[in-house]
């Protein structure tokens, strides 16, 4: 019975696949566009910093990557979730490996690794996502992080 299903969904998942490959460039020139736009629009947030880009690589622009300079980065992270704004950590709850409960008792503790996934916010942009959406998002960004950071 699962052959018979996965015959059944290969179909229009491939035929799905073929349609968004043939629109990946313009996709992903929209991707670029809006992660411009965002980390342009917090380019002057000291509490929320460009991760910079390493030389001679680009990113996928699928989440733009900052730096939080606030006490208890992953807190905010998780309101800033709660304020619409998606990322990784607060609306995913990305932790390392080794936190993961099925790796818990197989791998050493990755302290370096969990201090750096806390410290980043990276934004997760979608299809949806518009100029209108990136603008509420360095919005709600920059309001919150001073409100963060004043408290």
């Amino acid at each position: 019975m699962t052959l018979i299903r996965r015959s059944l969904l290969a179909a229009p998942l491939a035929a799905i696949g073929r349609r968004e490959l043939a629109r990946f460039d313009d996709l992903l020139q929209q991707r670029i566009e809006l992660t411009s736009l965002l980390l342009d629009l917090l380019r002057d947030v000291p509490q929320a910093t460009p991760l910079p880009q390493p030389p001679g690589q680009r990113w996928n622009h699928y989440a733009p990557l900052l730096r939080l300079n606030v006490g208890h980065p992953r807190s905010f992270a998780e309101h800033l979730a709660r304020t619409g704004v998606p990322n990784s950590t607060g609306s995913f709850g990305l932790v390392p490996l080794d936190q993961r409960p099925m790796f818990t008792t197989d791998m050493p503790a990755c302290i370096t690794t969990a201090t750096f996934l806390d410290g980043i916010l990276a934004v997760v942009l979608t299809h949806d996502d518009d100029v209108h959406r990136i603008r509420d998002y360095a919005e709600t960004i920059t309001q919150e992080v001073t409100r963060w950071a004043s408290t």
